[in-house]
């Protein structure tokens, strides 16, 4: 290939975090492709959302050269938050040569180092088709030898390469990359009618004599077992409440259920836990304010410090907790699922269970 010649990438991304890590790519991709392919390469990035099928999937190979000729790129990278499985484990990437298109599934490449393989994989796919050999070259990979594999399937009218997860802990990477891009932070403001009957009881609880008297009797290691569960029974009441628990029926097989349910529960579990320990901060400030050490003195018969202060706001922060659990029930489930999951899963969830409901109709 000509040394002058120039050749477009396209990064088509879902809005979130696969756009931002599409944009971060970008630059460093033009830079490799024009290394290991040759030519000048340019990369752009395209944040558009994909239409979904009656299945919850994206039919991105299908409208690949449609996209190609509306942008008169030369290759095209769909760069997806939806986690995507074969039998095998679950799939990194998706090749086309003939459609000159790409698919990575940003929750397979894990929690960290995220970029850097995500690079190498778009290289590797562009390189390969642009006269490669069509073997994974040494480090392509990070990792154990062995931990990833190739192979070609035969889908009918083309053969696209899967690049999927190996070996006895291929789930892990999945399940901490579909936890990133869940955003589990955002189930605090979500959560907002808990977190305020929360607050409003944890405060009942610096203001009550009986609890003073009762944190100063519990140990810290019973009041961690009580912060423990109070936030268990909130996440529980979560998942139970909103319909967050996946069967195998609804999406691709057992596999995939399964690392869904394990993703979704340490999303909640972070997030409730980063509410609980807000409303102990909020609880600390607000016991050290109200309370008069020598008034707390006199309640509880000896000298107190800033330990007692910390155990009174534990137990009231658990408490608050306790209270925002039943809160939960006037959330709006619509906006604990969107906080809950990205978008694109959030709508391949909802496909899912429209289309049990209309069978379970039939």
């Amino acid at each position: 290939m000509s040394t002058d010649e120039s050749r477009t990438v396209g990064l088509v991304a879902d809005p979130g975090i696969a756009a931002a890590m599409a944009g971060r790519v970008a630059g460093a991709l033009e830079a490799r492709l024009s290394e290991a392919v040759g030519g000048r390469w340019r990369a752009e990035v395209d944040e558009r959302r994909l239409p979904l099928d009656p299945s919850g999937d994206v039919p991105f190979f299908s409208s690949a050269r449609r996209i190609r000729e509306e942008t008169g790129w030369d290759w095209v990278v769909y760069v997806t938050e939806l986690p995507r499985f074969l039998e095998d484990g679950p799939m990194l990437a998706e090749a086309d040569g003939e459609e000159c298109a790409g698919m990575l599934s940003l929750p397979a490449f894990g929690a960290v180092g995220v970029r850097r393989r995500l690079l190498r994989a778009a290289v590797h796919m562009i390189r390969e088709t642009e006269g490669g050999d069509g073997s994974s070259p040494p480090g392509l990979w990070s990792g154990r030898p062995g931990a990833r594999l190739r192979r070609r399937v035969d889908s009918g009218e083309r053969t696209v390469e899967y690049l999927h997860r190996a070996g006895p802990l291929r789930l892990l990477p999945a399940v901490l990359g579909t936890i990133r891009t869940n955003r589990p932070l955002d189930l605090v403001a979500a959560l907002s009618n808990s977190l305020a009957l929360a607050a409003a009881t944890g405060a009942f609880g610096i203001f009550y004599g009986s609890i003073w008297t009762m944190s100063d009797a519990l140990s810290p290691a019973r009041l961690t077992v009580i912060s423990a569960a109070v936030v268990v029974l909130l996440v529980v009441w979560l998942i139970v409440r909103n319909g967050l628990w996946d069967s195998p029926r609804g999406l691709a097989g057992r596999r995939e259920a399964w690392m869904s349910n394990a993703a979704t529960l340490l999303t909640l579990a972070i997030g409730v836990l980063v509410m609980h320990l807000a409303l102990l901060l909020v609880m600390v400030a607000l016991g050290g304010t109200v309370i008069e050490p020598g008034y707390l003195e006199s309640q509880l018969g000896h000298p107190v410090g800033p330990g007692d202060y910390a155990q009174l706001a534990w137990l009231s922060a658990s408490l608050g907790t306790l209270a925002g659990a039943l809160g939960s029930n006037f959330n709006s489930e619509e906006a604990v699922r969107e906080a809950t999951y990205s978008r694109r899963v959030y709508e391949r969830r909802r496909l899912a269970r429209e289309m049990e409901e209309d069978a379970d109709g039939e």
